[in-house]
């Protein structure tokens, strides 16, 4: 009899278990649906209570019921904490947000405001993916031929015309919600500004003027500074003080060298991406005074071959002399072969010990704080030296470069159209980041500066501001073709040590000289490509003006302006090629801002 049971329990088991489940799962539905506590949604901008009862499986009647008598009126606003019936169901939303931005910092801190999100919308789920850099921009190109792209995602490494067509085809324009008070910030002194106004740069790099419209926002911002091993600087200096001058830099260099250690942790990222831009160009200011020729306070690659070839300007340029001076300075004193390094050498050179200073991005600054404090070093920040008064090229130097302080990191929101809920609780989520106390808590998280006015960033970066009042360059060799190919070959040699200026001069004028009218017609050919682009953000623009529907003036005006940036655009060609042809026959130029005689 008692083997007879256990035969039978063995046959019935396989059922008891699955019921076992089956009951574990019921009940697990039953207390998702059913939270004891109160259940809040914070109303967002476009919501009505008969979408907010649909989307949670309720009625409107029962809303309204359950926050009486705060909506005994039926209106409701951004922001407003609304209690949901017992009986509502969650209908899940599942937000994926995608970014190159590896550091872990970045990412928890993108992690904590999603579970934060989730507090205030539980019908929200947030997912990241993080891709490596190095391939994002073939990845960013896939998703978006492919036809799924995350809902949030990191613009860039992507070229500019692809970009913008990828922004007519795919993404949400952003301009409503930038200059509307953003809900988040209900309950600080930006209640009522408008989105684009609560930042320090007011959004302006998140406006596309082919598209003229704000397409996407940025969540942080980012300077470059030089920084340095405090502890190591006064071990062999005797003083943790970092040179004021480039003078006293290059005599800290020289104590440096002596004890067989490099001065300055570069690589060929360093030089192209850090340096070049904001050490080394800001010396050529003074140049703009002679080609400036269309008083813009920038000198284009046209107007530095008109300068050359009319013989108003040459590379023995006091200004020019000075900033390759210090380009073959800063050279010597970096490692053996550094233009052959990557970005990681020289971090990993600098962490190891192996190297006192280091050009960086704020970004970066206090990830190095942290590996230096964990390598037993501490690490200070300081601006690039410029030639002090006792300097050959103090009299040239008119300052630090401008920095151009623009909200950084910039995301759009690639949400497909037939999905309106998904699209707006993403763009909601942007919203929530870009609120005052959030952005700062994800800045302070990853080691940033926040975006938001008012703000700062934390340790070594709390006292960096953006030169405002620097300078523009008055260099640009880059005109193209065989011309941009010869001056790249040389200035790596230079950079190296192994040209010096003058035979850098007498190798690259005449052939400059010689081929740049070339380069240019062939670079003027490669742009007139460009209308191409015009005519079909013109074409759509107009196919929306045609459609008509609300808001057909703003249409129009639209419209009209992408006719005119392309009609400009030629206009300045033009006068371009007048320019740069009358140079080639040897007429005779005035400097830029040399006064022609007669009454002002």
């Amino acid at each position: 009899m008692f083997k007879q049971v256990i035969v039978f329990l063995k046959r019935q088991l396989g059922v008891v278990v699955i019921a076992a489940v089956f009951i574990v799962s019921a009940i697990a539905v039953y207390l998702n649906q059913h939270d004891d506590g109160d259940r809040i949604y914070t109303v967002r901008p476009g919501d009505t209570i008969a979408g907010i009862a649909s989307n949670y499986r309720t009625t409107a009647e029962a809303l309204v019921n359950e926050n009486y008598p705060d909506l005994s009126g039926g209106d409701i606003t951004p922001g407003f904490r609304m209690r949901l019936p017992r009986s509502s169901h969650t209908r899940t939303i599942t937000i994926r947000i995608a970014h190159w931005q590896l550091e872990p910092g970045f990412r928890d801190g993108i992690e904590v405001l999603a579970k934060e999100y989730r507090k205030l919308h539980p019908d929200v789920r947030i997912i990241q993916s993080g891709i490596p850099f190095n391939t994002y921009g073939q990845w960013f190109s896939t998703q978006m031929v492919g036809g799924a792209p995350p809902d949030l995602i990191q613009v860039g490494y992507v070229p500019y015309h692809l970009l913008i067509g990828y922004f007519m085809r795919y993404f949400t324009p952003l301009t409503e919600y930038i200059n509307e008070p953003n809900p988040y910030n209900a309950e600080n002194e930006f209640r009522d500004t408008p989105l684009r106004d609560t930042t320090k740069d007011g959004l302006r790099a998140c406006y596309y003027p082919e598209i003229q419209e704000y397409m996407t926002v940025g969540i942080t911002m980012h300077l470059t500074r030089m920084a340095y091993n405090k502890t190591l600087l006064k071990k062999i200096t005797g003083s943790d003080i970092p040179p004021a001058t480039f003078g006293e830099f290059l005599n800290v260099c020289a104590l440096i060298k002596k004890s067989n250690t490099a001065p300055l942790a570069n690589s060929g990222f360093h030089m192209a991406h850090i340096l070049e831009n904001n050490w080394f160009q800001p010396l050529t200011s003074k140049a703009r005074d002679v080609i400036d020729f269309n008083h813009d306070c920038s000198v284009s690659a046209v107007e530095q071959y008109i300068g050359m070839k009319t013989g108003l300007i040459g590379l023995d340029h006091p200004s020019y002399r000075a900033k390759f001076d210090t380009v073959a300075a800063v050279g010597r004193n970096s490692p053996p072969g550094f233009s052959g390094l990557n970005r990681d050498d020289a971090v990993l050179m600098f962490i190891q010990k192996r190297a006192v200073f280091i050009p960086s991005w704020t970004g970066d600054i206090n990830t190095l704080v942290e590996q230096g404090r964990d390598n037993g070093f501490e690490v200070g920040v300081c601006d690039f030296p410029l030639p002090g008064p006792a300097d050959p090229g103090a009299a040239v130097s008119e300052g630090p470069g401008f920095e151009n302080a623009v909200s950084g990191t910039w995301f759009g929101c690639a949400t497909p159209a037939n999905d309106p809920e998904r699209k707006r609780a993403a763009i909601d989520f942007l919203m929530f980041m870009l609120s005052k106390e959030n952005n700062i808590k994800l800045n302070r998280m990853t080691g940033w500066i926040p975006c938001i006015k008012g703000s700062k960033g934390e340790g070594v970066l709390a006292d960096i501001t953006p030169h405002a009042d620097g300078v523009t360059p008055g260099l640009n060799l880059n005109i193209g073709g065989e011309s941009s190919i010869k001056m790249s070959q040389l200035y790596a040699l230079l950079q190296l040590g192994e040209m010096s200026y003058e035979a850098f001069k007498k190798e690259f004028t005449p052939f400059y000289l010689a081929r740049g009218y070339r380069d240019y017609l062939a670079l003027a050919q490669n742009q007139r490509r460009a209308v191409l682009n015009d005519e079909k953000i013109a074409s759509v623009q107009r196919a929306r003006l045609f459609l008509g529907g609300a808001g057909i003036s703003e249409l129009l005006a639209k419209y009209r302006i992408t006719l005119l940036r392309a009609i400009v655009r030629n206009i300045d060609a033009s006068n371009e090629r007048k320019m740069i042809t009358d140079a080639e026959k040897g007429l005779p130029i005035r400097k830029a801002y040399e006064h022609t005689g007669g009454n002002p």
